[in-house]
């Protein structure tokens, strides 16, 4: 899957703070989530539109979390709305 521009700018800000351990964007055409290291997986949306709640998709929530428990690494889900970027860790909800 290869990202598109907004969501590799994201990427690009969430590697501000992982310097020690870059995250890498996923090549893998069918991948579930767009970035990953030795300790995290990432799925990363760019929302147009500003929403009250946010939502993820249940395939990728449960595939992702299933995933990163198996690998022992941690999930986190990115969404960038209106100028601002959130960050869940899915692993620990």
């Amino acid at each position: 899957m290869v990202l598109k521009e907004n969501e590799r700018i994201i990427l690009n800000k969430l590697n501000n703070f992982f310097l020690a351990d870059i995250l890498k964007e996923t090549t893998y055409e069918y991948a579930r989530y767009d970035a990953y290291n030795k300790n995290y997986i990432v799925e990363i949306k760019n929302r147009t539109e500003v929403y009250e709640d946010t939502i993820i998709e249940f395939d990728k929530y449960a595939y992702n979390l299933t995933y990163s428990k198996q690998k022992n690494k941690v999930f986190l889900y990115v969404v960038k709305m209106d100028h601002k970027i959130y960050i869940f860790n899915i692993t620990d909800l």
